[in-house]
């Protein structure tokens, strides 16, 4: 049985599979690596490079916006690092 703290979590982070999904549905590949340290000054996640709105509204992107961000993701992650002599 699911508990009400299980419920509430599965509510709060829908880019988990749900119980009911159909089998064979494809899960999207998420660029989550589980760093998840949001950068205080830019809201930007240091491990994935998402901010905090497109890490919550993954699984509601259609396709074709999760493949820009996929994109884009690099090009944030690279300006991020520091450049080298």
């Amino acid at each position: 049985m699911r508990s009400a703290r299980t419920v509430a979590l599965s509510a709060a982070f829908p880019m988990f599979p749900q119980r009911n999904q159909p089998i064979g549905t494809p899960v999207i590949q998420s660029p989550c690596n589980r760093v998840c340290t949001l950068d205080p000054a830019s809201g930007i996640c240091l491990g994935c490079g998402r901010s905090l709105s497109e890490i919550t509204r993954w699984t509601q992107m259609s396709e074709a916006e999760r493949e820009g961000l996929m994109a884009a993701l690099d090009r944030r992650l690279q300006a991020r690092r520091p450049a080298t002599a």
